[in-house]
């Protein structure tokens, strides 16, 4: 399954609430509009394995320091009665108006937000042009050249299954009568095709964020068969027959990083989502109490540790170091890994979260949601994950095989006290970006292939 998320409102529809933040004007990748040539391409005409629409590429304007001073912006600004309609997102130690805490433990809830706005134009679903799935005698791909798209040497004749479809949020694009999406507008691709000689799917996807969206997602996703997915209390339609549980499963995946989108680009190596109620017990639909867990790798260098020792509430209860098995606490700041850590938050519905605590946004989904967000590091490299920053980024294609069950089965999740610890099942498994409130106009590009789930 190809997953898009939007995780924003469109901040010049006039719609929302004035409480929203402006953008600065004069903003240097809206100075030079131009025109994406992106017809659809006919079956008869299709002669390439890869259908991504041609793309205007977009120098890197990366600057951390825009971002935050955005956040800052936004969250200062931010209604105190506001609610925000967000995906996957966390609330960042970058101020002590981010921090989320509160007084009453039943009560947890997230008061101030950056994006106030729910309603008509808060959120959109994208245009969407698609290219159906089909066979074709055309050249094929025999084999990758490092994870990335074949050249003229390694292709051959005979049958191949393509498919595609690309499309934009900015519902206003003049372009769009024509198929085409303009170079200042959101964008994102996604175009496959089956290799013919190892079987494998290829999946090549583009994702780009605007002044006007700069809070997008796009994953490639695992869901199971049947039961309730991760995040969402309705049946799901996945591929995965056996739903995987911690410790005993692995994942293998080649994932080659070709543009990683700027610094405010939450890369995901593997992101895993289950659903468990706090008291240990299988979800049932209800969402008051039913609660979404989520695991993420991240591996863009860009992204620091917002968990450290001045900011234990952006840290997970406990670590469990990989050698002695044994639990150490975050305030042992001799000891605790604060760097394995990106950011953790506790479910809004926590009855006995232990303070300091950071409390995952409420409204992102239908249900509580709990966020822990790992980093590359010596800790994670038993299972096979990265042991560093940069591994597996842009310019170092990698196939991996996660230990992702083993891994999960030592993160710290939040249980009420004296209940059975609840078996951790995993619903959904995805690989992608989370492009989160970039102040830039940023281009991720990434491709996937021998995905796998055993």
């Amino acid at each position: 399954m190809i997953m898009l998320k939007n995780g924003n409102f469109d901040m010049h529809s006039g719609l929302c609430p004035s409480t929203a933040p402006s953008f600065p004007k004069g903003r240097p990748f809206m100075s030079n509009a131009a025109t994406i040539t992106s017809q659809p391409v006919a079956n008869e005409d299709l002669d390439i394995p890869h259908l991504m629409p041609q793309m205007l590429r977009i120098p890197s304007l990366d600057k951390e320091r825009q971002n935050e001073e955005f956040f800052n912006d936004a969250t200062k600004s931010a209604s105190p009665s506001s609610l925000t309609h967000v995906s996957h997102s966390s609330v960042h130690d970058i101020n002590d108006a981010t921090k989320l805490h509160t007084e009453r433990p039943f009560a947890l809830a997230a008061k101030k937000s950056a994006f106030p706005c729910f309603g008509e134009g808060c959120m959109n679903h994208p245009k969407i042009f698609h290219n159906w799935s089909s066979i074709h005698e055309s050249a094929a791909c025999a084999k990758t050249i490092n994870g990335t798209l074949c050249d003229d040497e390694h292709m051959i004749g005979g049958p191949s299954l393509f498919g595609s479809f690309y499309g934009t949020y900015d519902l206003d694009d003049i372009g769009l009568a024509n198929q085409t999406v303009s170079a200042d507008s959101s964008y994102f691709s996604i175009d496959w095709s089956k290799d013919p000689q190892s079987g494998t799917w290829i999946f090549h996807h583009v994702l780009r964020v605007n002044h006007k969206y700069p809070w997008l997602m796009l994953y490639l996703r695992a869901d199971a068969t049947n039961g309730l997915s991760g995040g969402y209390p309705w049946e799901t339609r996945g591929m995965m027959i056996k739903v995987p549980e911690s410790p005993k499963f692995k994942v293998k995946l080649t994932l080659n990083v070709l543009r990683g989108g700027g610094s405010a680009s939450q890369f995901y190596l593997l992101d895993i989502g289950g659903c468990w109620k706090n008291d240990g017990s299988e979800c049932d639909g209800n969402t008051s109490s039913d609660v979404t867990r989520y695991s993420e790798m991240i591996i863009n260098p860009n992204t620091g540790n917002a968990c450290r020792p001045n900011v234990l509430s952006n840290c997970p209860l406990y670590h469990v170091d990989a050698k002695s098995k044994k639990r150490i606490y975050r305030n042992d700041t001799t000891h605790f890994p604060y760097t394995a850590y990106h950011y953790y938050c506790v479910p809004p519905n926590a009855k006995y979260a232990e303070k300091p605590y950071s409390v995952c946004d409420p409204y992102s989904n239908p249900q509580p949601q709990e966020i822990m967000q790992l980093l590359p590091h010596p800790e994670w490299a038993v299972h096979g994950y990265p042991s560093a920053k940069g591994q597996g980024w842009v310019g170092d294609p990698r196939t991996w095989t996660l230990d992702v069950g083993g891994l999960s089965q030592r993160l710290y999740f939040y249980q009420d006290p004296n209940t059975k610890p609840a078996q951790r099942k995993w619903t959904s498994v995805d690989v992608g970006t989370e492009i989160y409130i970039s102040q830039n106009m940023e281009t991720a590009e990434w491709i996937v292939s021998d995905f796998d789930i055993f």
